[in-house]
C-alpha cells in the first residue's frame, strides 16, 4: 500500500491523474486485508482515500494447485511455492502465515473477488477436472465473473480493469460475502434452502458414520460455512468454515443481541438489525451446505438435515439454557459441556 501512496503523491506533483492503478500482489495475496485497508482509509477520511478507490478485485487461480490442494488440511509451510518466489529470502519458521491452511487461503482468494481467472487449465489432463474446478469455484463465489484460460490469455483483458465499478467485492465485508452465498444457495436451489428447524424434540440420528445416506452426504459436500449458536455461551458468535478435510470453528465476536444498544456503532442500527429475528436477536444457527448431491441426492440431504436437527436443544433444554444464561457462560458450560 505504501507504493500506491507514493504513486498518488507523484500524481499530485505532476498534476496528472491516473486512469487506473493495477496492483499485483506478491507473496501471499490476502485480498480481504487489501480491502480492509481501503475501507479503513475511507472511514477515517484519510487523504489516500480521496485520491484512490478500490474498484475491482481479480483472482487468478492455478487450476492444478486448486484441484490438488483444495480441501486439504495442509499448511502453507508445506507448499512454499504457493506463497514465495525462489529468490525470496524468507525464514519460513518465522513467518506467521506459514501456519495458515492452504485451503483457508484459497477460500479467501476466491470468495473475495469480482473476477476469477482459472489459469493453467492445460495442466489438467481430463476436461472433467477443469469442469469440476469451475463448479467448485462458482459455488464458493456465485457472484463473480469466472473465466477459464491457459497462460492467462483471455479475450479483451483490459475490459476486466475497473469492470466492477467499485460496486462488488470492494464495498463488501466478510458478513456480506456470507449473506450473498446464502442468497445464491437459495435462489439456485443448491440446497433446499438453508435448513431451519424450531426447537422441539431433537430426533435421534446415527452420527457414527454407519448411515450410508449420511456417508454419501459427506462425500458430496464441497463447502459449508456459517454461524453457530452454542449452548455453552450466550455471547460468543461462532463461525464455522469447512472444505474437504479443512475445518475451523472460531469465535467471530459477540452477538449484537448481547451488546447494549447504546454501545452499537452510530448509524448502523438498521444494518445490525438485519439479522435479528424474535426475542433472541441475531443469535442463530445459519449454515449453508454446498455439494454435488445429484438428482438422487434426496436421501443424502435428508440424512444431513436429520444430523443437524439432532444437534439442536430440545424445548426442555432450551428452557434450561434461558434459565442459566443470565448467570453467565460458566453456568452454561457446567451444565451443557460434554
Amino acid at each position: 500500500m505504501a507504493s500506491i501512496s507514493r504513486l498518488m503523491d507523484l500524481s499530485s506533483k505532476k498534476g496528472t491523474d491516473y486512469d487506473h492503478v493495477i496492483v499485483e500482489c506478491s507473496g501471499i495475496a490476502e485480498p480481504r486485508r487489501i480491502r480492509d485497508f481501503f475501507q479503513q482509509a475511507e472511514d477515517f477520511d484519510l487523504d489516500f482515500a480521496k485520491k484512490a478507490k478500490l474498484d475491482t478485485l481479480i483472482t487468478v487461480v492455478d487450476a492444478l494447485s486448486f484441484f490438488t490442494l483444495f480441501g486439504s488440511d495442509s499448511q502453507i509451510k508445506d507448499f512454499k511455492e504457493l506463497a514465495y518466489r525462489p529468490e525470496d529470502q524468507v525464514v519460513i519458521e518465522n513467518d506467521g502465515n506459514s501456519q495458515r491452511k492452504v485451503t483457508e487461503l484459497l477460500l479467501e482468494q476466491v470468495e473475495c473477488a469480482d473476477v476469477i481467472l482459472i489459469n493453467k487449465c492445460d495442466l489438467l489432463n481430463d476436461p472433467k477436472d477443469v469442469q469440476l474446478v469451475e463448479r467448485v469455484v462458482a459455488s464458493i463465489n456465485p457472484s463473480a465473473k469466472i473465466m477459464s484460460c491457459t497462460r492467462g490469455k483471455v479475450p479483451d483483458p483490459l475490459a476486466l480493469v475497473a469492470s466492477a465499478n467499485g460496486k462488488g467485492a470492494a464495498q463488501l465485508a466478510f458478513l456480506d460475502e456470507h449473506r450473498n452465498l446464502l442468497k445464491a444457495a437459495d435462489e439456485d436451489n443448491k440446497l433446499d434452502d438453508e435448513h431451519h428447524h424450531d426447537h422441539g424434540h431433537a430426533p435421534s440420528c446415527d452420527l457414527d458414520g454407519s448411515n450410508p445416506s449420511l456417508v454419501s452426504a459427506r462425500r458430496a459436500l464441497m463447502r459449508s460455512k456459517g454461524f453457530i449458536w452454542m449452548s455453552t455461551s450466550k455471547s460468543a458468535a461462532y463461525f464455522m468454515s469447512h472444505a474437504g478435510q479443512y475445518l475451523e470453528l472460531n469465535v467471530l465476536g459477540r452477538w449484537w443481541a448481547d451488546i447494549p444498544k447504546e454501545e452499537w456503532p452510530q448509524g448502523l442500527d438498521q444494518d445490525i438489525r438485519t439479522d435479528f429475528d424474535g426475542p433472541d436477536g441475531d443469535r442463530r444457527q445459519e449454515l449453508v451446505f454446498i455439494g454435488q448431491f445429484g438428482k438422487e441426492g434426496g436421501k443424502s440431504k435428508q440424512a444431513l438435515e436429520e444430523a443437524l436437527d439432532a444437534c439442536l436443544l430440545t424445548n426442555e433444554e432450551m428452557a434450561k439454557y434461558k434459565e442459566l444464561a443470565p448467570k453467565g457462560d460458566n453456568a452454561l458450560v457446567d451444565h451443557f459441556a460434554p
